[in-house]
């Protein structure tokens, strides 16, 4: 079963998203907040829109299921052709994944989502970090970067580690490159 379900897209946006899935033989139905407690199972036996109403959560997600890695990249690349890109949480679910609630589902995967958009910030940081000639700083200044960007990979290569953790360390490496701005590799 070919399925994608679409929570918090405007009408005109899910049939044009539906048409192009239509095109790679995709099924693709709008769900709306009455199915949130609803499991996933329950959600993918749909098979036609429902009201698209949705207060409950503000972003976009985008539910997979039964649809393969070149089947995802050739609808991921329809939609930016024809100027949909997908900006929403986008779920694979395997047909026999965990049988949560969609609630529940969009709760988790909403945090995930969060989590990984601030890893990347912090992988970026530490990247523009690392081009920072240390040498040439005041030895307090380069203490400190050297300190953050240590922190800074300890928290990037800890995949459970605490969200305030990682907002924390990418303020640290902030403020530690502010005092080397102009001494860039």
């Amino acid at each position: 079963m070919k399925k994608i379900l679409l929570y918090g897209v405007d009408d005109q946006t899910a049939d044009r998203y539906q048409n192009l899935a239509s095109d790679e033989n995709v099924a693709m139905y709008v769900i709306n907040d009455s199915f949130l407690n609803e499991t996933v199972e329950t959600a993918f036996s749909i098979n036609s829109d429902l009201d698209n109403v949705h207060e409950q959560y503000d972003r976009m997600y985008m539910l997979m299921m039964g649809i393969s890695e070149d089947e995802l990249i050739r609808l991921i690349t329809s939609f930016v052709q024809h100027g949909l890109p997908f900006d929403g949480v986008k779920v694979m679910l395997s047909e026999n994944g965990p049988n949560w609630t969609l609630r529940h589902l969009f709760e988790e995967t909403g945090m995930e989502n969060d989590r990984t958009v601030i890893m990347i910030e912090l992988r970026k940081l530490l990247l523009q970090a690392e081009s920072i000639q240390i040498n040439l700083m005041p030895e307090l200044e380069a203490k400190r970067l050297k300190k953050a960007i240590q922190n800074g990979k300890a928290v990037a290569s800890n995949k459970n580690i605490e969200y305030f953790k990682l907002h924390e360390c990418i303020t640290e490496l902030k403020d530690a490159m502010e005092s080397a701005p102009h001494i860039l590799s």
